[in-house]
């Protein structure tokens, strides 16, 4: 889900795609993976000041993330 740009739901204004928001509301559900999170601490807070946080929080930690730092 927070993924960095070229793969992120968010536009180059910092808004939220409009098929994102609209996946959302048929129930697609959003997860926080948090190496992934590890990785991109920048695109993830864009993504809070969006006002989308994740619906899920997996713990799909690897020996090789790097300590989730906002």
């Amino acid at each position: 889900m927070f993924a960095p740009p070229p793969n992120s739901i968010i536009d180059d204004d910092g808004h939220i795609l409009p098929e994102v928001l609209a996946a959302r509301r048929r129930g697609v559900i959003f997860d926080l993976a948090t190496a992934a999170a590890a990785t991109c601490a920048g695109t993830c807070r864009t993504h809070l000041k969006a006002g989308f946080l994740p619906d899920t929080f997996s713990t799909d930690w690897t020996p090789k993330a790097a300590p989730l730092k906002w």
